[in-house]
């Protein structure tokens, strides 16, 4: 679960193991549903916002092992990736530098 800085917005995943694993952004001021992005399989680990919110990578899980990279205005993915080669381990976080929109880091074991 994370929060835009600069409005009341809030990302999460489904918190079902079920064989999609959906990214839900919440719009609190109005109560209501953002956007459901779609595209992980079984589990979302981690979620970042960038610094300016215009962006929010979701990171999948063991079984996904996918990084996608959201246009949060636009609710479309703009660009994904395997989130680490096999032979790495498992990647269980992401977070984007303070400054920058397009820098964030995965970390895993």
């Amino acid at each position: 679960m994370t929060m835009l800085s600069n409005q009341p917005v809030l990302a999460c995943d489904n918190l079902c193991l079920c064989l999609q694993a959906d990214v839900i952004i919440w719009d609190f001021e109005n109560r209501c549903l953002h956007a459901r992005l779609v595209l992980h399989k079984v589990k979302v680990e981690a979620l970042a916002f960038s610094p300016n919110d215009t962006f929010l990578v979701s990171l999948g899980g063991q079984d996904d092992g996918a990084v996608v990279v959201w246009n949060v205005e636009k609710k479309e993915a703009i660009c994904g990736s395997p989130a680490q080669v096999e032979s790495a381990g498992v990647t269980h976080c992401v977070a984007y530098a303070n400054n920058d929109d397009y820098l964030f880091v995965t970390g895993g074991k």
